[in-house]
């Protein structure tokens, strides 16, 4: 198991901060889950859980997104409602919805 807000210490958010090109971060509703909206006492992140009738898989410890915005208030976010970690999953039976986020995706970079 890592220590609890080990990630926090990344060079992930250095390297966010000083990069001089345009970010885009695209998070699905259900990633980066509290943990202790589900009971879980010092924990980074939930994992795997059953949340609103269905499992969700929230691997990415919230703090991490929260970081990014902090870093890079500029970056461009999108969340995905519905969605957990496993986007592309969801995309397969979404094709429209993913679409969507896929234009958005070209938009961004081409502008």
């Amino acid at each position: 198991a890592s220590r609890l807000d080990s990630y926090l210490g990344s060079s992930l958010f250095e390297t966010i901060k000083t990069f001089d090109g345009k970010i885009m971060l695209i998070k699905g509703e259900y990633d980066g889950i509290d943990p202790a909206s589900v009971g879980l006492k010092d924990a980074n992140a939930v994992g795997t859980v059953f949340l609103d009738g269905q499992e969700r898989y929230s691997p990415i410890p919230p703090k991490v997104f929260t970081k990014i915005l902090e870093v890079r208030p500029d970056t461009k976010y999108i969340a995905v409602k519905g969605v957990d970690h496993l986007f592309a999953k969801w995309a397969e039976t979404h094709s429209s919805e993913a679409q969507n986020i896929g234009n958005q995706v070209a938009n961004f970079i081409l502008n």
